[in-house]
């Protein structure tokens, strides 16, 4: 049942024409740093609505949307091997 309610919640910020920063970089789960970053790269686009700055809920969209799925990295399994050869030396 929880689950439904925070699926409620993610999904409602779609419905707005604009976020506040705070909120943009909690849908996004990064820091209000990194939302002024991608705005800088132009990746996000701002608006001042009332003297605040907002976040368009379009260009939220279209960098979820863009986002390339995750992959485990391969970084360590030399490592690992290296490890799992030395224990079986050891313990046969």
């Amino acid at each position: 049942m929880v689950s439904d309610v925070h699926t409620v919640n993610a999904e409602h910020w779609r419905n707005a024409a604009f976020l506040t920063v705070k909120r943009c970089a909690h849908v996004l789960g990064v820091s209000a740093a990194a939302v002024y970053k991608l705005r800088k790269e132009g990746v996000l686009e701002f608006r001042r609505v009332a003297g605040r700055s907002q976040v368009t809920v379009d260009s939220v969209v279209a960098l979820v949307e863009s986002a390339e799925p995750w992959e485990a990295a391969q970084r360590g399994g030399r490592g690992r091997g290296t490890q799992q050869a030395k224990e079986s030396e050891v313990w046969g």
